[in-house]
């Protein structure tokens, strides 16, 4: 996969006086097959504007997953930097610091897949927010609620378990930057999201940052 070409006109111009959100530098990624080693990135570099949004395109099986699990620590990179706000972050999320790991936060490309069958949507929802100690205990229950609400779902979708409440388009939903994002503020928000939804939601297309 070649280096990604910077954006001939940005959606939202950076602030001169402000450096990079993320920076990706010669990032390579590899997978395992048949005990030999398969390149999957090589050289990848881009820069994501802070308050801007980059788009990635490219058929399938060309590695756009790959790069947004390496670029989020989830998929081991073989070489390269990933860059936050002027910090070099490990390649493993296990390694980097909670405030990195809130940073930077993955729409999946599979949402309902992500969630944990045996946890209740108001449990999942809640789990970020307890983590990051974002809301106090007391208001914890009434943030649940509020997040779903943003994003259109009705309050007692929080006590029912996700496969047998939700399908699809309402998975999608919790993973949008209202509900679960939002529990964790994150800085840059890489979404690996589907041909159809990259039409129909490019203004959620990946990777975006926040205004900084």
């Amino acid at each position: 996969m070649p280096s990604i070409p910077a954006p001939r006109v940005p959606l939202r111009p950076s602030s001169p006086d402000k450096p990079p959100v993320l920076t990706v530098t010669g990032l390579a990624a590899a997978f395992t097959h048949r005990g030999r080693k398969v390149s999957a990135l090589h050289g990848i570099d881009f820069t994501l504007p802070s308050g801007g949004s980059l788009g990635l395109v490219g058929a399938s099986g060309s590695g756009k997953t790959t790069l947004m699990r390496a670029v989020v620590g989830l998929h081991p990179a073989t070489g390269g930097t990933v860059t936050l706000d002027g910090t070099p972050l490990p390649a493993s999320a296990t390694r980097r610091t909670r405030e990195h790991r809130r940073a930077i936060q993955l729409i999946p490309q599979n949402p309902l897949g992500t969630l944990n069958p045996s946890r209740t949507v108001g449990s999942a929802i809640r789990r970020p927010v307890t983590l990051h100690n974002r809301t106090p205990r007391a208001e914890r229950d009434e943030r649940v609620l509020e997040l779903l609400d943003q994003v259109g779902l009705p309050a007692d979708f929080a006590s029912r378990y996700p496969l047998r409440t939700l399908r699809r388009p309402a998975a999608t939903r919790l993973h949008r930057p209202g509900s679960r994002g939002r529990t964790r503020h994150p800085r840059v928000r890489p979404g690996d999201l589907r041909p159809r939804h990259r039409h129909r939601r490019s203004r959620h297309g990946p990777p975006r940052s926040t205004p900084g």
